[in-house]
């Protein structure tokens, strides 16, 4: 569970600190939740990055993007087991 626990706090570091200025103008985080699960024998992180509203559109190619770079970057760390991250802004709306 300590590698789950640094793969989570080393991802919402990283997001909170690059994600809203590769976004634009307007984008601000209100806050992220992770959940860990076990499967198959080793666990599985999920995080959900919740922005304030307000903002722009969601646009799923700079998310793509920020997402390729976050995957290298956790890699470039020996983080291997890279959270699986949902951005959304309201409960009803995941992208």
């Amino acid at each position: 569970m300590h590698r789950t626990n640094r793969a989570i706090q080393v991802t919402e570091e990283i997001i909170r600190k690059d994600l809203p200025a590769h976004l634009g103008e307007g984008f601000r985080i209100s806050h992220i939740e992770s959940t860990s699960m076990r499967r198959k024998k080793r666990d599985v992180n999920y995080m959900t990055v919740y922005f304030e509203p307000g903002h722009p559109p969601l646009d799923e190619d700079a998310i793509m993007e920020f997402e390729l770079g976050l995957h290298e970057r956790l890699m470039g760390q020996h983080i291997f087991d890279v959270p699986a991250v949902a951005y959304i802004d309201r409960e009803d709306d995941v992208t």
